[in-house]
């Protein structure tokens, strides 16, 4: 087994380029993410300083080993290491250069180990050294690691296994499929946790189908159908009229938030009742439109630069069917406003612009009443509405359908709906 963890272990080095990035001519896995701060000048720690790399989707991968090559002043250098790795501090190292390598060398980088015993299911790292006496140069930072197997995701339909999925790569994720509607059932998203019979859901608990899930470890999602009474009414708008709504990606039930701050708003999951997801739209035509937060009346425009600012900005508007989307033309191009982009790390959602053509999209314009209905959620759609006959005393009674806490049940040939 020892052989075999040799054999497997690959070695990463990054090599300090400036005071905020690092680069590494290494193979390492794609997905992976590193970011480097220095709060003086590229690799230079003064008492008092802080140098830190950090990792992120790391994708459960062994760490086996990690050193810092460092040098000192002439005379003196000092300061104290943390690793922490999945947000708990694994290692550190406090002391002066001397007491690591046995004499200051202001000339040549030496390996001070911070890591040597191998540290499994490693999915978030970060070394920082905090200067305590001047001054300490770090040059490289060298990581033995070892990646994880890709991992699988186990699709259930129901009790039966609608298919596997396995990742190319550790780290790599999987495309979620959509299924099938089934008769009277609406096929919505998938969730981790197997349910029955729900009558609400939240959508953070979801994973939505043509989105990539990442599994820290083999594991099994569940379909989840939706049946809703007035599934024939849509909440989204087809007309267009001045009112309060909600700015949403219908897909995947993200909607735009709050105001602006540094260029870009908030993404959040849908929740009506959340009035930080309230706009009020003002139609100027059919075509152009004024947004403003209904609850702050903060205006919501855009600058020059393509960021959202609290200014008043008249809006492009592209309207088809449900759908409806707000956009600018910038310099020229158009900015599409998307409700929910990502960091480019897949870490953060926000709401921003993005240089596109406006078009058939996922966006829309929900209204923020809430209709009079019934709505049941469940992974089991085959075992609801099941017809069940019994006798209660003289009165004969037939369960039609039930959603969430109601029940439509058939008593003496006629139709009554209760709570139960």
């Amino acid at each position: 087994m020892k052989l075999l963890l040799v054999i497997l272990s690959a070695i990463m080095s990054w090599f300090v380029a400036s005071k905020s990035k690092v680069t590494c001519e290494d193979a390492y896995p794609k997905n992976m993410q590193v970011s480097y701060a220095c709060t003086y000048q590229k690799g230079d720690v003064r008492a008092g300083d802080t140098a830190k790399i950090a990792f992120t989707n790391m994708a459960g991968m062994t760490i086996e080993r990690i050193e810092v090559y460092v040098k000192s002043n002439k005379s003196s250098g000092a300061g104290n290491f943390t690793v922490i790795a999945n947000g708990e501090t694994v290692a550190t190292q406090s002391g002066t250069f001397q007491e690591w390598v046995g004499a200051y060398d202001k000339d040549t980088y030496h390996p001070i180990t911070l890591l040597s015993e191998a540290l499994q299911g490693v999915e978030e790292l970060s070394v920082a050294l905090v200067g305590t006496t001047n001054s300490l140069h770090i040059e490289q930072y060298v990581i033995e690691y070892a990646e994880a197997a890709p991992r699988t995701v186990t699709l259930m339909n129901g009790n039966e296994v609608y298919t596997t999925l396995t990742e190319t790569a550790a780290g790599a994720g999987v495309t979620l499929p959509r299924l099938p509607d089934i008769t009277s059932w609406e096929f919505e998203a998938w969730s981790p946790k197997e349910f029955w019979e729900t009558d609400h859901i939240s959508y953070a608990d979801l994973l939505f189908p043509g989105t990539k899930c990442f599994p820290a470890e083999d594991m099994t999602l569940w379909a989840v159908y939706k049946q809703d009474s007035a599934s024939e009414t849509s909440s989204y708008v087809t007309e267009l009229a001045t009112g309060v709504y909600i700015y949403e990606n219908s897909a995947i039930h993200k909607v735009m938030s709050g105001v602006p701050a540094n260029g870009i708003m908030e993404s959040e999951y849908l929740d009506v009742q959340d009035e930080q997801q309230h706009y009020l739209v003002e139609f100027q035509s059919d075509t152009t439109a004024f947004i403003t937060h209904a609850q702050t009346h903060t205006p919501i425009g855009y600058s020059s630069d393509a960021a959202l600012v609290a200014e008043p900005s008249l809006w492009k508007v592209y309207h088809e069917g449900d759908e409806t989307l707000f956009y600018a033309t910038i310099g020229g191009k158009n900015y599409v406003l998307c409700p929910v982009l990502t960091d480019g790390y897949g870490n953060v959602d926000y709401a921003g612009l993005v240089k596109a053509e406006p078009g058939p999209s996922y966006i829309c314009l929900r209204s923020t009443l809430i209709p009079e209905r019934m709505i049941v959620y469940t992974c089991h759609p085959e075992a609801q509405g099941l017809e069940n006959i019994y006798t209660n005393g003289l009165q004969n009674e037939r369960t039609l359908m039930r959603f969430g806490a109601y029940e439509l049940i058939l008593r003496n040939g006629q139709k009554e709906l209760i709570v139960w």
